[in-house]
């Protein structure tokens, strides 16, 4: 930061006159050469020496950042820091057991996160991977933490939407919630509950669209799949991307919102991932 300092303006007069004549009389002024020579700054002048507005950085720069400061802010279990990822009119929505896809503004998100991390004072979320599409990037990764003395932990994938700010203008949060309260010893005693898996080591994979045909041939092989599963008529695609050789697909599965990953390789479709209620 640049300090300004004003310095004072010390003004010094001078006379000299005798008790008993009048004073002599001034000598005329004479303009000096170097007043004469003195440049004329023009104010189109002025206004080319004022500094330039720096270009803004591409969304994939902000974007980024924006990423890099919501990893610092789990890291921290700082709210208001990960609140600050988000645009002032963002929309979050998040899978719950009570209530399946309300939207939640900034204010009421910042508090679900503050409740989160005082609920889990260990509370982690692990990338493991991310594929990035334009402005959307999907988050896959697992949640662990500990409460109560009862350990807990479940893949979780979150779709990010990001304005011309790099900051998030949409996201959503899609986990299996019966897996959580399982392991608390809060869900139905008769369903088998997932063990809490070791959190990933690995390193991060990130992945970036870079729009070849095969990306669009892979989203259109996917949809075919749902079209003709058995469960075709109780599913509900939504959007699909197609990043390198994954595919991203949201849907509803009978009310419940569902993210699949598949990776589509030689034309053959594998599913890799799947997150949200079981089915």
């Amino acid at each position: 930061m640049t300090k300004t300092s004003c310095g004072a303006i010390l003004l010094i007069l001078a006379a000299a006159c005798g008790a008993d004549r009048s004073p002599p009389p001034l000598p005329a002024p004479v303009a000096s050469a170097s007043a004469s020579a003195a440049p004329v700054v023009s104010a189109a002048a002025s206004a080319s020496a004022l500094p330039a507005t720096p270009p803004k950085p591409p969304l994939a720069e902000l974007i980024d950042k924006t990423l890099m400061d919501i990893e610092a802010a789990w890291m921290a279990h700082d709210a208001q820091k990960l609140a600050a990822a988000y645009a002032a009119d963002v929309e979050v929505r998040i899978t719950s057991p009570a209530d399946a896809w309300s939207p939640l503004k900034k204010p009421a998100a910042e508090a679900q996160l503050a409740l989160l991390f005082a609920a889990f004072a260990d509370g982690r979320l692990t990338t493991t991977r991310t594929l990035r599409k334009g402005n959307v990037v999907a988050a896959e990764g697992y949640f662990t933490g500990s409460t109560a003395g009862k350990k807990v932990g479940c893949p979780v994938v979150t779709l990010s939407w990001f304005d011309e700010g790099g900051l998030v203008k949409q996201q959503h949060v899609v986990f299996d919630p019966g897996t959580i309260l399982g392991q608390l010893g809060k869900g139905d005693r008769k369903t088998k509950v997932r063990a809490v898996d070791a959190i990933p080591t690995a390193p991060i994979v990130n992945v970036t669209s870079v729009g070849a045909p095969d990306e669009a041939r892979n989203v259109d092989a996917v949809k075919a799949y749902y079209a003709t599963s058995a469960a075709a008529k109780a599913t509900s695609v939504g959007e699909v991307w197609g990043v390198g050789t994954f595919v991203v697909a949201e849907l509803t599965v009978a009310s419940a919102r569902v993210v699949d990953v598949f990776e589509v390789v030689g034309g053959k479709i594998r599913p890799i991932s799947s997150y949200g209620p079981s089915r």
